[in-house]
């Protein structure tokens, strides 16, 4: 039985009886120890608010349409506008 799980596993089986001779020859205690492994929960995180959505639609006299949707910054929502005002005054 042995020697044949040896081999499925690739063992050839002078090596399986080699390991168990020196296995059944030690008088002394293995040498390798454990170490203490202790396993607690996972930190608890800060929740994950959700980003703000919502959407914005600006409709310029010329047709063009500016929609940006989720959270965006003041800064970036006015150079966006501004950007499309400008292009309107040249037409």
């Amino acid at each position: 039985m042995a020697s044949a799980v040896a081999r499925e596993a690739g063992i050839h089986v002078s090596q399986l009886f080699r390991w168990r001779q020196e296995l059944c020859q030690r008088d002394e205690a293995p040498a390798t120890t454990f170490a203490a492994v202790t396993v607690s929960p996972e930190p608890v995180s800060a929740p994950v608010l959700p980003t703000p959505s919502g959407v914005i639609e600006i409709k310029f006299v010329g047709g063009t349409r500016l929609r940006i949707m989720g959270a965006v910054d003041a800064a970036t929502l006015s150079a966006a506008v501004g950007a499309l005002a400008q292009g309107e005054r040249r037409r």
